[in-house]
């Protein structure tokens, strides 16, 4: 007995959720998958749809990491890399943040997208104090020569999110200006373990963290001054 044409079907539809579910999970924490899944017959389609969103992004980069890696061979520095990504994408996807690339040493998360998250901000800061503190743990284990260092840098504002790239590879990403001011932030004014954010973002979380004003910089490629702050502790925790 042949398989009917409604079981292909349902079979075909099926294993091109397994495919479009696999391929959110390396962007989305589970809960933000499942309900991607839920929303409509969004199981069974290809692309994560263009829009615009307010939400935060979150750079993080490992500091000084082309000559700690020099005296290593290949396998040592991957392995280094995707311990300590795995480490820190756990931490983006526990504040509901979306991974959005590793750039070599570095991390892209977004938070706001794909669902509406009135909270974005906060949670992109929280996530960023969670991953030093998670650097203290990584680093009591490693010798001193070894620790890393990392800097953060946080912006918010509109951003076009969806599937970009070419037919044979898209990913899912956010483009926009506040996505390059993030990114200023984190190269240009962090510091070694610090996290920068700029005025929008602030005024998202005004009276939720500690800050110290760092005043207005240039950084490249925007031609507004940007007025900078760094996070020192979540307000009532020293």
């Amino acid at each position: 007995s042949g398989l009917s044409i409604e079981s292909i079907n349902r079979f075909n539809d099926l294993n091109q959720e397994k495919k479009f579910r696999s391929r959110l999970e390396r962007y989305h924490s589970p809960n933000v998958v499942s309900r991607i899944l839920d929303v409509g017959d969004s199981g069974t389609q290809e692309l994560m749809d263009y829009k615009e969103s307010e939400a935060t992004v979150l750079f993080m980069d490992i500091v000084g990491f082309t000559s700690k890696v020099e005296n290593m061979n290949p396998v040592e520095v991957g392995v280094l890399l995707n311990n300590f990504f795995t480490e820190m994408t756990d931490i983006i996807f526990k504040f509901n943040g979306t991974l959005d690339k590793y750039i070599g040493d570095a991390i892209m998360a977004v938070f706001g997208v794909p669902f509406e998250d009135e909270k974005h901000a906060e949670s992109a800061i929280l996530a960023a104090l969670d991953m030093i503190s998670q650097l203290e743990s990584i680093n009591e284990n490693l010798e001193k020569k070894d620790r890393i260092k990392i800097r953060i840098g946080i912006n918010s504002g509109k951003l076009i999110s969806g599937d970009f790239g070419s037919p044979k590879r898209l990913d899912y990403t956010v483009l926009g200006n506040n996505v390059n001011i993030a990114s200023r932030l984190e190269s240009s004014v962090a510091g070694t373990n610090e996290i920068v954010i700029s005025n929008s973002t602030m005024k998202l979380t005004k009276g939720k963290f500690a800050v110290e004003t760092l005043g207005k910089k240039k950084v490249q490629g925007i031609t507004r001054m940007i007025t900078t702050y760094k996070v020192l502790h979540k307000l009532g925790e020293e």
